[in-house]
């Protein structure tokens, strides 16, 4: 219930903060259940996105210092995020999400850098996809003034082949090209 008024309210502060969102690519976001995988340059890029693009709803993984004031950890409980902890991330990481995808419920937001500051992709959302056999949907987002915002959205993917250091590089690299075929 708090997520779907929070969205309400969050689509309208954008609105106003960032002016018209325009959307690319639209018709690449999948009937089913996925995971939308995007950079993380923005503090605003993951309720952005949540409110911008579909009517279904969304989780998202946090850090978990961010559920350290009850307020806030709370509010941030009912937006659907769970706190991870970015050092020792443990499995629950990974189980957590391929539950929740398999259930077919909702789509996941994941920034694969894990950081608005980092540019090394870490293989999380890639286990995450592999497991739960659930499309990736890459996606950008540019902002340079108000009114200049744009969301756009690459085709959807499946991880079907197994994730190890054999593989993770080949991984990367679809998802550096997916990028790049969207204008990143």
């Amino acid at each position: 219930m708090l997520y779907h008024f929070a969205r309400v309210l969050l689509k309208m502060y954008f609105a106003i903060y960032l002016g018209p969102i325009k959307i690319v690519g639209k018709e690449n976001l999948p009937d089913i259940n996925f995971i939308l995988v995007a950079p993380h340059h923005y503090l605003w890029d993951a309720p952005v996105l949540a409110v911008t693009l579909v009517s279904t709803t969304f989780f998202f993984m946090a850090k978990k210092e961010l559920f350290s004031n009850f307020f806030f950890g709370t509010l941030l409980g009912h937006l659907n995020a769970f706190p991870v902890d970015r050092k020792k991330p443990g499995t629950r990481s990974i189980k957590m999400p391929i539950r929740e995808l398999r259930r077919g419920s909702k789509s996941m937001i994941i920034f694969p850098t894990g950081s608005r500051f980092s540019t090394q992709i870490k293989p999380g959302y890639l286990m995450i996809a592999h497991a739960s056999q659930v499309p990736v949907v890459p996606a950008t987002i540019k902002h340079s003034k108000w009114g200049q915002t744009v969301i756009e959205i690459g085709r959807p993917y499946f991880v079907n082949e197994a994730v190890n250091s054999r593989t993770k590089e080949n991984h990367y690299q679809n998802l550096l090209d997916a990028y790049e075929s969207i204008g990143a």
